[in-house]
C-alpha cells in the first residue's frame, strides 16, 4: 500500500471526512513532488557536469592542436632557414642570429598562450566545481528543510491523531 493510500486510510479511520482527508493526502503528495530530488534530477545533475568536463577536454584538445600548428610553421620555417644557409654562406652568421631571436620570441609567445589557456582552463574548471558544489550543497540544503517540515508536519498529525483518538473513544463511549 502506498503512503498516501496509508495516509488517507488512517485519516479516514479516525473519522476525517474523506474530502478532507483526500485534500491533505493530495497535498502532501504535492509537495513531495514538487520539492524533493529524485534519482533522475540528480542523474541530470551529473550529466550537465560530464558535459562541461566534455567541453573543457575539448578545449584543452584545441589548444594543444593550435600549439602543434605553431610548432610545425616554426619547423617550417626553420627548415627554409636551413635552406638559405646552405644556398648564401656569406649571410648565414647574421640570418642565423635573427632566425633565432624569432624561434625564441615564438616559443616565448607559445608558452605563454598555452600557460594562459591552462590558466583559463583551470579557472573555468574550478569555477564549474565550486558552483556545482555550490547547488549540490543548496539541494542538500533544501532536502534538509523539506525532511525536517515533513517530520514537524507528521508530528502534528501523530500529536492530532493521539490528542483526538482519547477524546473520540470516550465520547463514542469505546
Amino acid at each position: 500500500m502506498s503512503l498516501a493510500n496509508s495516509l488517507f486510510v488512517a485519516l479516514t479511520n479516525i473519522n476525517v471526512p474523506q474530502d478532507q482527508a483526500r485534500e491533505v493526502v493530495e497535498a502532501l503528495e504535492h509537495k513531495m513532488n514538487d520539492s524533493f530530488a529524485t534519482k533522475s534530477d540528480i542523474a541530470l545533475v551529473r550529466g550537465d557536469i560530464a558535459l562541461v568536463v566534455s567541453r573543457l577536454e575539448k578545449h584543452e584538445e584545441s589548444v594543444n592542436h593550435r600549439i602543434d600548428a605553431l610548432i610545425g610553421r616554426i619547423e617550417k620555417h626553420e627548415e627554409s632557414v636551413n635552406y638559405r644557409i646552405e644556398k648564401h654562406e656569406d649571410s648565414v652568421n647574421h640570418r642565423i642570429d635573427v632566425l633565432i631571436g624569432r624561434i625564441e620570441r615564438h616559443e616565448e609567445l607559445t608558452k605563454a598562450e598555452f600557460a594562459a589557456s591552462r590558466r583559463e582552463t583551470k579557472a573555468e574548471f574550478a569555477a564549474v566545481r565550486r558552483e556545482t558544489k555550490a547547488e549540490f550543497d543548496l539541494l542538500r540544503a533544501d532536502m534538509k528543510a523539506l525532511q525536517n517540515r515533513l517530520v514537524i508536519q507528521l508530528g502534528a498529525l501523530v500529536v492530532v491523531v493521539f490528542g483526538v483518538m482519547p477524546k473520540l473513544t470516550a465520547w463514542l463511549g469505546w
